[in-house]
């Protein structure tokens, strides 16, 4: 159960993290508060998704374009090494 020696630590603690608020907001203050508001980070993670995504897509589409052709090839060196 709580006692009033608790309470007492408890709000001193706290005295000693509070963070006084001069009222001057400097440049890397007002950017967090951009950032948190706009929720710019789940954006920027969204669009990083979507771009390696297409990469992967454009990967996958050359190399199965490519492979038959490479199939191929073999297919006709192989003829002409048995005839």
């Amino acid at each position: 159960m709580p006692t009033e020696q608790h309470s007492n630590d408890l709000l001193e603690h706290f005295k000693k993290i509070d963070v006084v608020d001069t009222g001057k907001e400097t440049f890397s203050v007002r950017f967090q508060k951009f950032w948190k508001k706009f929720k710019l980070k789940s954006a920027l993670s969204h669009v990083g998704l979507l771009v390696s995504l297409a990469v992967y897509c454009g990967v996958g589409g050359v190399v199965s374009g490519t492979f038959p052709l490479i199939i191929l090839e073999h297919r006709a060196a192989l003829k002409d090494f048995h005839c």
